[in-house]
């Protein structure tokens, strides 16, 4: 993979990562040079050539919290794209090597790096948004539901893909 390709690759799972602070920034910029409050709490008044843009401006504060969604799912994401930079990285070395001795086949490779990359990514995305699901479900026969499914889909995603995965690396 070309180095150009990675650093544009990581440079915009970086920025989903923290793209929420973006607006923080401007908005505590704007709220800073005109001698605005900016804060949390509530709406506060700031005047701006003749206009108030106090809810704007606080509307841009709270979309940091956003980064309570952005940074936990970039951090897999940057797993998962190291993960395939390092398996193009090894597998154009495996394949120089075996177009140097004849021998160019490497679909089971493949198989057996997208099983593993979407047994991690299917566990991830099924237990997060079932932990927030569950945490807020009132009675517990429905936590409890939630979590037996919950714990079917991760056994699926964490024991069936892996011995998919041994079986076809055996053959």
């Amino acid at each position: 993979m070309k180095s150009r390709t990675k650093a544009i690759g990581y440079g915009i799972i970086v920025l989903w990562m923290f793209l929420p602070f973006i607006p923080v920034f401007i908005a505590g910029t704007i709220a800073t040079v005109w001698g605005c409050q900016l804060d949390e709490g509530s709406v506060h008044p700031c005047i701006v050539f003749g206009k108030d843009i106090g809810r704007t401006l606080y509307s841009m504060g709270v979309m940091g919290w956003f980064f309570l969604f952005t940074f936990p799912t970039g951090i897999p994401a940057l797993i998962v794209f190291s993960l395939v930079v390092w398996w193009r990285n090894r597998t154009a070395r495996n394949q120089d090597a075996k177009t140097e001795s004849g021998d160019s086949d490497t679909t089971k490779q493949d198989w057996v790096l997208w099983l593993g990359l979407a047994s991690v990514l299917f566990s991830f995305l099924t237990s997060i948004p079932a932990l927030i699901i569950s945490a807020r479900a009132r009675p517990l026969a429905t936590r409890a539901k939630i979590g037996a499914t919950v714990a079917i889909v991760t056994l699926i995603a964490n024991v069936v893909l892996p011995i998919a995965i041994w079986l076809l690396r055996r053959h």
